[in-house]
Parts: structure tokens; sequence; C-alpha cells
């Protein structure tokens, strides 16, 4: 749990980033014996160098079905 909170609170010194992105798909996962969906957000990065980085993530509530 250590390294993802480090992931969680580093700071951004990689940028300026070109590109900012933002996604919240829908992943099922099973809550209390059932498959429910629920947010996956993710936010991606492009930075100086022109590389990839993922630079945050979180679940989100619960999608009513």
């Amino acid at each position: 749990m250590l390294h993802v909170e480090s992931f969680r609170t580093r700071p951004l010194d990689a940028g300026p980033y070109t590109f900012v992105a933002a996604d919240a798909p829908v992943q099922k996962v099973r809550e209390g014996g059932r498959a429910v969906g629920v947010h996956a957000l993710v936010a991606t990065g492009v930075n100086a160098d022109g590389h990839l980085e993922i630079l945050g993530s979180a679940n989100g509530e619960s999608v009513a079905s």
C-alpha cells in the first residue's frame, strides 16, 4: 500500500504536459456477491519528452443498472 500512496502523492515535475486527458471507463467488479459496474477514473498526460504518463487514478461510485 505504501507504493500506491507514494505514486498518488508524487510531484508531477516531468511536465509541462503537452496533452492531458481524463477517462472513466466502466469496469465490472464483484460487490456483495454480484457483478456491478464502477468507474475507473484515469488521468494521462504526454510529457515534454513525448512519453505518455499515468498522472492519477481512482475508483468511482457503482453504476446503477
